[in-house]
């Protein structure tokens, strides 16, 4: 009669092999999953995230980057208003504005504050990709370095004037998602966008810290944006981004790539690069 302990098999920790310890049973097959371990449970969270996924579409909480467009009069491009300035030939009181790359060759930073999954006309959380449906997104113009792109002249003196955030206003800051195809690609986004930013400038003289000349409350809003998910190829936002105070500031800026994802493409090149290293050497 077989012993009916010689192949019990003890759920007790998989790192003790020690000859009283919890393995000392174990059969040498099941041992050998030890492991194993940390890539089952690597391979399990990806399954759970993919069914996540498929199950409703979220838009995550994150950054997104941009870059000004030059001014060029109020004809294009980017400019303000300022009581009493004169740059150049622009009719009195317009300045032209140019960005100051600061956050990886970025300027701009829109926050979107929560994570916010597709809602349909009845309330109820969208499957994925469901074409209608819509996300409302939390977010603020958090970050905001501008430059005239010439120097300006105000109460007797010539300067650089410059734009920063000195705070979000009151009104409902929010980007307005809506699905319009059922899958994007890196050449076809998945929907369309409008933005609505209410946010305190300070326009400052000689540089991003200099004295605060005026502060501006902006209420901007815009209609005809692009997004796309990340998964699909490119980033977020799609589409330039074209905020306007009709006939007193423009804020024009295209997309630019999450300087992270630079770092992050370097960092597992390294790790490939090591990887492959220890095996050959092994």
């Amino acid at each position: 009669m077989r012993n009916k302990n010689s192949f019990r098999l003890n759920c007790g920790p998989l790192g003790n092999d020690s000859p009283s310890g919890p393995n000392s049973n174990l059969h040498p097959w099941f041992a050998g999953l030890r492991s194993l371990t940390p890539v089952l449970a690597l391979v399990c969270l990806a399954l759970a995230s993919s069914v996540v996924a498929r199950a409703a579409e979220i838009i995550p909480a994150g950054l997104d980057y941009l870059y000004t467009v030059p001014g060029a009069g109020t004809a294009s491009g980017s400019y303000t208003t300022v009581s009493g300035a004169q740059q150049g030939n622009n009719a009195p009181g317009v300045v032209d504005l140019m960005g100051v790359p600061t956050f990886g060759g970025a300027d701009t930073i829109i926050t979107r504050l929560a994570s916010t999954p597709f809602m349909s006309a009845t309330g109820a959380i969208c499957a994925d990709d469901t074409v209608g449906c819509t996300a409302t997104i939390v977010a603020n113009i958090t970050n905001l370095n501008l430059e005239s792109t010439t120097p300006v002249t105000i109460g007797g003196v010539t300067a650089n004037l410059f734009v920063t955030v000195d705070h979000q206003g009151t009104g409902s800051n929010m980007l307005t998602l809506t699905q319009t195809v059922p899958e994007g690609s890196s050449t076809t986004p998945e929907g369309t966008f409008t933005s609505f930013f209410d946010v305190f400038v300070d326009i400052r003289a000689g540089s991003l810290s200099g004295q605060i000349v005026s502060t501006q409350e902006l209420n901007l809003t815009f209609n005809g944006g692009r997004w796309n998910d990340p998964d699909d190829g490119g980033g977020f936002l799609a589409s330039r981004v074209t905020e306007c105070v009709p006939g007193v500031t423009c804020h024009v800026a295209d997309p630019t790539p999450e300087p992270a994802s630079v770092l992050l493409l370097m960092s597992g090149l390294a790790c490939c690069y090591a990887f492959g290293k220890r095996r050959v050497t092994s």
